[in-house]
């Protein structure tokens, strides 16, 4: 699921932006490697780096599935990206973050057709909304990293549903009763 969000987010840049390189010039990073941010050729690395449970959508209600039983609701995440251009002419970085900044508040939210196949059925959309850090966040950011400070753009997606692995089903209220007991006073 988290996956499908990623590459949805490459294909949005990919589609939007005309890049001379090559078709396949966005790329989604992972801060799993030593060699973080260390590339050859120009690139745009489009980073998940954190997972949140959605503060608006945590307390939605059970589902009634086709038997008439509840289930759990899926549950409902904001993803924290980080979009940064790496190239080894630094005086281009501006320029293509100005382009991806003009690519989401043209659509902001993704619809199903512009979801990747993996997510087809599973979500409605995902709203993409630039997020500023405080000076606080990016130093921290960048420390936990353990990479120099590099200029940046972060979005927040709403929202990943992912449902509950086979959630015990519970079914509904059959009957409510209120007992009510007297007791005397001597």
């Amino acid at each position: 699921m988290l996956a499908g969000v990623s590459r949805t987010l490459r294909q949005r840049l990919q589609s939007a932006i005309t890049h001379s390189a090559s078709a396949d010039w966005v790329k989604i990073g992972a801060f799993q490697s030593d060699e973080l941010l260390e590339v050859a050729n120009s690139e745009l690395m489009v980073f998940l780096y954190a997972i949140e449970q959605n503060a608006h959508l945590r307390n939605q209600p059970h589902v009634v599935t086709e038997n008439g039983d509840y289930v759990p609701a899926p549950l409902v995440l904001t993803l924290q990206y980080m979009v940064t251009y790496v190239s080894p002419s630094p005086s281009s970085v501006q320029e293509w973050l100005t382009e991806v900044l003009r690519v989401f508040p043209s659509q902001c939210r993704l619809g199903p057709a512009d979801l990747d196949p993996s997510l087809h059925g599973r979500i409605d959309g995902l709203t993409v909304r630039l997020r500023s850090l405080s000076v606080e966040e990016l130093n921290r950011l960048w420390t936990a990293l353990n990479v120099g400070m590099r200029l940046a753009l972060f979005y927040e997606v709403d929202a990943a549903l992912i449902p509950a692995s086979d959630p015990e089903p519970v079914g509904p209220v059959e009957r409510r009763a209120l007992t009510v007991s007297r007791r005397a006073v001597a």
